[in-house]
């Protein structure tokens, strides 16, 4: 998927901009990195003049959010479009960092709609819930109230209104889902306003001979190259069509945001619920039930045996029928027409429309499918790649970035290796402590209730709030049933409570004087910066303790990673997990002079002697061990 972006940013350098390159003494806002990140910078930047893919790796805490701000900027500055791509969190803090690196350089933010409450669907759920917060919100225009984004609008070309990121701060219970922004509002809809702002300014200072510095998220990058290729116009795309210099943040994520983005899986047994809801007339619904039924049929036949359900080109037999199910599609729709007064109508269409599109595309050979004909739970199926975790060991033990560079496919002559800044302190501000179970980690009954028994010991010797890393939803909705009833404040993330309001909650609880516990799942082994800045790092108590009850095999569910793991072997789910592991541990340690804080695993393997656990042994060998009593 990724030699699709390695192929824009070739033709973006074949239309280099006119400027004069900078030397390192120019970069913008140099000053403000840190100085031992500054090798790193002025190596990154001459990667940039010389046309290569730098991979260049900081440890968190160390400032890197400053070092990207300056290629940014200084991208920027000498001319062309950039393009900085990074998690929708950390792209907030970007802009922090480019105002407070004092350029003159103001990015503009791509969000999608989803990132947008409608205010005319809001104000229908405010006059059927109270919700005092946010109809105040909703009656001053929807302008930024949580503290994070409040100093963002000035800092950016276009301001911020109507985040549904905002709303939720002032309401933990708010229906948010039936109030988001959609692509069929009216152009006069302010939030529709809103979203499309930004698109409009890039578009108004490329026409003037502008240079954008336009900051959006890995999925945005994969959803510009999935239209591209689709539309091979060039004219589809929500990015730029050439870009001069692309920056990826927390580019170990950019793979399963193009796999997500380009495998889109269809549960048969949905769609054919929504044929219910669709108020479809009798013959139509009849003609759509059975193709349904006829390619369920043929999907069972085919994957007997074969989990992945494979590509679509490998069903030679289940093309007429997909092509017979998106004609239908087609023209029961046009025939029924999309518009509908009740809102449950409107959406089963939408359903049934998104599918006879994802056939379309899969049908027109850029687009992989993935069909589920049962249930599947909780789980939907210049470039500069920057990231905590580019370098993991490898079967040797040694520091290597190979599988990075090999996963998001970057031709080898291009590749620019940049030696990775890891400050002592990141490893030894924390120690590590293995507290093996005699249990497979299985999810049985056994070996949940043990280890919520050892994550109660954990959470009673912690010093101050507990983090504990979970591999699925599954695990967390099991173990807060076992520790519920004793911990009345517990954390636990489902589908409907996210890393970031869990993150928020646990900063109210410890604010409050309650010593936090948290069960993490999915972003929270990556996408949150627990650290107390309003204290002292030697005081700084707000998460001192990590336990992970399981080593994080399986994480990465995607197509694409589960056909390299088939076609090439266990290794490389070896150094997936260790690339995770690596992100997980490193939630704990944000700040250089942190005290008290301690890394707790549970997992039985770490005691079998396995050629596949030296990387992941060599990764925990760095930190101080401790013996378990």
């Amino acid at each position: 998927m990724a030699a699709i972006l390695i192929a824009a940013a070739q033709q973006a350098r074949a239309n280099p901009a006119p400027a004069a390159a900078a030397s390192p003494s120019e970069l913008a806002g140099e000053a403000a990195v840190r100085d031992i990140l500054r090798p790193l910078l002025h190596q990154a930047w001459r990667g940039i003049q010389q046309k290569q893919i730098v991979f260049a790796e900081a440890a968190t805490g160390t400032g890197k959010g400053r070092l990207i701000a300056s290629l940014a900027a200084s991208a920027a500055r000498r001319g062309g479009t950039t393009v900085v791509i990074a998690p929708l969190s950390v792209a907030y803090q970007l802009v922090t960092e480019l105002r407070d690196i004092q350029t003159e350089v103001k990015p503009l933010l791509l969000l999608g709609r989803a990132n947008f409450v409608d205010p005319d669907k809001l104000k229908g759920l405010l006059d059927e819930e109270d919700h005092p917060a946010v109809r105040k919100w909703y009656e001053n225009g929807g302008h930024p109230q949580a503290p994070e984004l409040k100093g963002l609008s000035d800092a950016l070309h276009v301001p911020l209104r109507w985040l549904t990121e905002d709303a939720l701060t002032m309401h933990e219970s708010l229906h948010i889902a039936d109030c988001l922004l959609n692509d069929d509002a009216d152009a006069q809809n302010p939030a529709e306003h809103a979203y499309r702002a930004a698109f409009e300014k890039v578009a108004q200072l490329q026409q003037k001979g502008g240079n954008p510095l336009i900051l959006c998220s890995h999925l945005m990058l994969a959803v510009d190259s999935r239209l591209k290729n689709l539309h091979k116009e060039g004219s589809a795309g929500v990015l730029p069509a050439v870009i001069d210099t692309l920056i990826i943040d927390e580019a170990h994520l950019l793979e399963q945001s193009f796999a997500a983005v380009h495998a889109n899986t269809l549960h048969l047994h949905v769609l054919k619920r929504h044929l219910r809801d669709a108020a479809l007339s009798a013959a139509a619904r009849r003609a759509l039930e059975n193709a349904f039924d006829d390619l369920s049929g043929t999907v069972r036949r085919l994957t007997v045996g074969d989990p992945v359900n494979g590509k679509l080109d490998d069903f030679p037999k289940l093309r007429p029928r997909l092509r017979a199910l998106a004609t239908q599609l087609r023209e029961t729709l046009g025939k029924q027409g999309a518009k509908h007064a009740l809102a449950k109508v409107k959406a089963a269409r939408r359903a049934l429309g998104y599918a006879r599109q994802t056939l379309d595309n899969a049908l027109s050979g850029y687009s992989i499918l993935q069909l589920g004909a049962t249930p599947v739970r909780k789980y939907p199926l210049a470039a500069v790649l920057t990231s905590a975790t580019l370098y993991a060991p490898d079967a040797a033990g040694q520091q290597s970035t190979a599988h990075m560079r090999w996963m998001l496919g970057v031709p080898k002559n291009r590749a620019c290796y940049l030696a990775p800044v890891i400050p002592a302190w990141v490893t030894q501000s924390s120690d590590i402590t293995r507290m093996p179970s005699e249990l497979a980690p299985d999810d049985s009954d056994a070996w949940l209730t043990q280890t919520a028994m050892q994550l109660e010991r954990v959470y009673q010797s912690a010093q101050g709030g507990t983090l504990a890393l979970c591999t699925s939803y599954a695990t967390v909705e099991a173990m807060a049933q076992r520790l519920a009833q004793r911990y009345p404040h517990l954390l636990a993330q489902s589908m409907s409570n996210s890393a970031s309001r869990c993150a928020q909650q646990f900063r109210q609880q410890f604010a409050s004087g309650i010593k936090p516990l948290w069960l993490g799942v999915g972003n929270a082994w990556t996408g949150i910066d627990m650290a107390d800045k309003q204290a002292p790092a030697e005081q700084d108590l707000l998460m001192t303790d990590l336990y992970i009850p399981r080593l994080p095999y399986g994480c990465n569910r995607t197509l694409t990673h589960r056909r390299r793991v088939a076609a090439l072997g266990f290794m490389v789910e070896v150094h997936e997990t260790a690339r995770l592991l690596k992100q997980g541990v490193g939630r704990l340690v944000r700040r250089e002079g942190l005290r008290h804080r301690h890394i707790w695993l549970a997992d039985s393997r770490l005691t079998q002697p396995t050629p596949h656990l030296k990387p992941i042994l060599k990764l925990l060998s760095a930190f101080r061990q401790r013996t378990f009593r």
